[in-house]
């Protein structure tokens, strides 16, 4: 992603703004939304906070309107089974050239002790998901996360480029 100047980025289920607060602390003009009126309150207070600018939504994923080649970036982090309805939205609603990195937990890879129960991905669901895009990054392992406890959990990553037509 460090090749993609900023521009217009979308965060599904933003949550309390990790990732679009630092998205726009980038130079993004990010747009960022989630279902929980508490998370959409802190991330408004957060970015207030750092002076940022960001258009925070309360919004469902069902509903929510993604539009037609609007984003140059869009991220869905940890929104497993949510998203999974919407791909054919989330890939139009992306502008030629444009990024989408997905981060979730994968269910196929879940072992004793680790965290992540019995949803998250499967094994090659996103890959097959999103195959109208070309994929620049696909991982799945088990690693500790940089958020929460910091416990190993069954993780996968997909980072994957609309391509411009000719």
């Amino acid at each position: 992603m460090a090749d993609l100047p900023p521009g217009k980025a979308l965060d599904i289920g933003m949550g309390q703004g990790r990732n679009s607060l630092y998205l726009a602390e980038q130079g993004w003009d990010v747009t960022g939304f989630d279902i929980s009126d508490e998370a959409v309150d802190q991330a408004r207070a957060a970015a207030r906070k750092r002076g940022l600018e960001m258009e925070v939504l309360a919004g469902d994923v069902n509903k929510f309107d993604y539009g037609k080649k609007k984003w140059d970036l869009v991220v869905a982090m940890y929104m497993h089974g949510l998203i999974m309805p919407h791909t054919a939205s989330i890939i139009e609603s992306l502008k030629p050239g444009g990024m989408l990195v997905i981060e979730g937990f994968h269910r196929d890879l879940n072992r004793e002790s680790v965290q992540g129960g019995h949803f998250g991905f499967r094994s090659n669901e996103l890959l097959r998901a999103f195959d109208g895009l070309r994929v620049l990054h696909y991982q799945d392992l088990v690693e500790r996360a940089d958020w929460g406890d910091g416990a190993p959990n069954p993780i996968v990553r997909l980072a994957a480029r609309k391509e411009e037509m000719p």
